[in-house]
């Protein structure tokens, strides 16, 4: 505890992770390594820009580029992602088919570029064929506008309230948890 107090210091949210410290310990530690990551990549882009500032080079990470390196993080952790034309080919249906589902939100799809690219993750082989994992769509109802980049963020990083990605809870068929978890994680009311 003397560690997260100190910690606590290194964080502009340092007084209000006490706070959620006194009623929910798990959250405070999972908003503190929140914070402590965020933290971290700005150590990394400073000391990035001072070593391109010291040999002369003009700043080379954009943050367009930023948000790029964010996004292949992303979809690593997603098992990779595939195309419109890989998805359908998996599901055995049309690129059309596969369209509609990521425009009524019941495949998780987003744009990377030009391209729509869906996460691997949301894939599973039930009973020998290969389909969406059970659960997806109500998660993904959650996020209509924080949009499908911030629903494969939450999806991918470990969750307080699951002690596990959910991702990984989907598959074990806690769909209700992953909802409430999402709904959490968006600050949505559940009334």
């Amino acid at each position: 505890m003397d560690a997260f107090m100190h910690l606590t210091e290194l964080t502009p949210l340092g007084g209000e992770l006490l706070r959620i410290c006194q009623y929910d310990r798990p959250k405070a530690f999972y908003e503190m390594s929140k914070a402590l990551d965020i933290i971290t990549q700005q150590f990394k882009h400073s000391a990035r820009l001072v070593v391109e500032a010291e040999a002369g080079r003009e700043p080379q990470l954009t943050e367009e580029k930023r948000f790029v390196e964010l996004r292949v993080d992303l979809l690593e952790k997603a098992g990779g992602g595939l195309s419109l034309t890989e998805t359908a080919g998996l599901l055995g249906v049309t690129r059309q088919a596969v369209h509609k589902r990521v425009t009524a939100g019941t495949i998780l799809g987003m744009m990377n570029g030009d391209k729509l690219v869906l996460p691997k993750a949301q894939f599973v082989d039930i009973d020998g064929r290969v389909k969406v994992l059970p659960g997806i769509a109500k998660v993904l109802r959650h996020f209509r506008v924080a949009g499908n980049w911030s629903a494969l963020q939450f999806l991918v990083e470990p969750d307080p309230n699951l002690a596990d990605t959910p991702f990984h809870a989907l598959k074990k068929g806690r769909i209700e948890e992953v909802s409430h978890a999402a709904m959490a994680y968006l600050g949505i009311d559940e009334n």
